[in-house]
């Protein structure tokens, strides 16, 4: 190397001017942290994007802002993240797309048809778990209600868990809707719904901020983390408005039932109602009853209030000549990838706690009945689905349990996905006997089977809670 300072400074400027020709065509990007997206961002991008989509539901002028008290709180984030925030971040987006798509594994759970008598146990406190002796599960109470009073999942056979499985819907009697985080089973919030029926109230399939419901002569759309409600649809011909069922499982399709200017309920229009389009196909109904969709949008069944017997349609609401019997809850999901209708029936063709009807052929399969080797439903039997293949059921006790038989007081899940139905038996739910309507034995499952939320008295008979189920562990 030279000593003399100007040769220095010469290789020095040549240096540079090497390393700025390298560089110069080099572009490099803006830092952007990976950071996760929550629900609210979410639903943010979702809503631009309809925009831009030109879909006419979001950001409409007749969209109103709920103007009640939400209790609850958020926690607050600092916009400052560190390198190693980031680091922490994109593993957690790792992790949990991993886990999001890996099945639940239900192998280590009961699914021997064998009658199992319920041990007493003391009823837990909130946030306490508990294992069911019979069946090696462990419940969690999730909720605390006060002294005659009920807190359960909302009273629909859909799910009461929105579409990542990470919030659960859950009803107060009284009015007021609750809110809990899955994973803490802590509240979230607490707020009214202003539905035509606290049972038409519906988790969307595809956003899981958003619940759908009918009011007066609208169908609406409600934000749960904002409480921003919109506008989806207005049916100005109809004085009240119920929604009955679930939409497809893309959102797009929606079974309503319009009470018309006569004010008949008895003898309602019925409307298939499509966002993507803003179209709208009537049927006059002949009696009451209630209209649902099927799973991809392209068959709807009205459950006839007078016999009973479901009327199975096409996607223009055009009879198709199918009719099955049902004989309690009604809703639709999909077994093995074929549209279904899940009832329990009392008689008839199939009898049994969940028969699932073939949509295109009117075919059932009894997959807990008495042709699958389980005993005659028990009254109350109640039923949820998902947007997903999974259904789960729940009956109350009864009264003399020396004649105690497999399904009563039960909670069990069935999963659709593969070619023959897998039944599980996953607790007794100890709910007292009763013709109350909070006391009835509401259950509901997570889309990726992951969850199963049950209310029960705990056969106390002063008050009904909501209890989670993990079936992760």
């Amino acid at each position: 190397m030279t000593d003399n300072p100007d040769d220095l400074e010469a290789i020095l400027s040549s240096a540079r001017d090497d390393v700025h020709r390298e560089v110069s065509g080099v572009t490099v990007p803006d830092f952007s942290p990976n950071r996760r997206t929550g629900p609210a961002v979410a639903g943010l991008v979702a809503v631009l994007v309809l925009v831009g989509g030109g879909l006419f539901l979001f950001g409409r002028d007749n969209s109103t802002v709920i103007e009640t008290d939400v209790a609850g709180t958020e926690d607050d984030t600092s916009s400052d993240t560190s390198d190693d925030d980031v680091a922490d971040d994109a593993s957690d987006n790792d992790a949990s797309s991993d886990e999001g798509s890996q099945d639940v594994d239900l192998s280590g759970f009961v699914t021997a048809i064998d009658v199992r008598v319920p041990s007493d146990v003391v009823r837990p406190n909130r946030g306490e778990p508990v294992v069911d002796p019979s069946f090696g599960t462990t419940s969690e109470r999730v909720t605390d209600a006060a002294a005659e009073d009920s807190v359960t999942p909302v009273q629909a056979p859909a799910s009461a868990f929105n579409s990542d499985g990470s919030m659960l819907l859950l009803y107060k009697a009284g009015g007021s809707y609750e809110l809990y985080d899955v994973e803490s089973h802590e509240l979230i919030s607490e707020f009214a719904i202003d539905a035509s029926d606290i049972e038409d109230v519906f988790w969307s399939p595809t956003d899981p901020a958003v619940v759908f419901y009918a009011n007066d002569s609208q169908l609406r759309q409600l934000d749960v983390e904002t409480q921003r409600v919109d506008v989806i649809a207005e049916f100005p011909d109809c004085l009240g408005l119920r929604m009955n069922s679930s939409p497809s499982w893309d959102g797009n399709t929606f079974a309503l039932a319009c009470i018309n200017a006569d004010f008949n309920p008895d003898n309602p229009t019925l409307i298939a109602y499509r966002q993507d389009d803003d179209s709208r196909v009537l049927y006059a109904a002949t009696g009451p009853g209630h209209l649902l969709v099927s799973a991809s949008g392209d068959r709807f069944a009205f459950a006839d209030g007078n016999s009973g017997d479901v009327s199975i349609f096409n996607a223009q609401l055009e009879p198709t000549g199918l009719t099955v019997e049902t004989g309690g809850t009604t809703a639709m999901t999909r077994q093995n990838g074929v549209d279904v209708l899940v009832t329990t029936g009392f008689g008839g063709v199939a009898t049994g706690s969940v028969i699932a009807f073939d949509l295109d052929t009117g075919e059932p399969d009894t997959v807990i009945g008495l042709a699958s080797g389980y005993p005659f439903p028990p009254g109350g039997t109640r039923l949820g689905v998902t947007a997903a293949p999974f259904v789960v059921v729940g009956a109350p006790e009864i009264t003399d349990r020396s004649n105690w038989d497999v399904l009563d007081g039960e909670v069990l899940l069935v999963d659709l996905r593969g070619p023959e139905p897998l039944v599980v038996r996953l607790a007794h739910n100890r709910l007292s006997p009763s013709d109350e309507y909070f006391q009835s034995a509401f259950v509901a499952v997570s889309p990726d089977g992951a969850h199963v939320a049950y209310s029960t008295d705990w056969g106390l008979g002063d008050r009904s809670d909501t209890y989670l189920v993990d079936l992760r562990n």
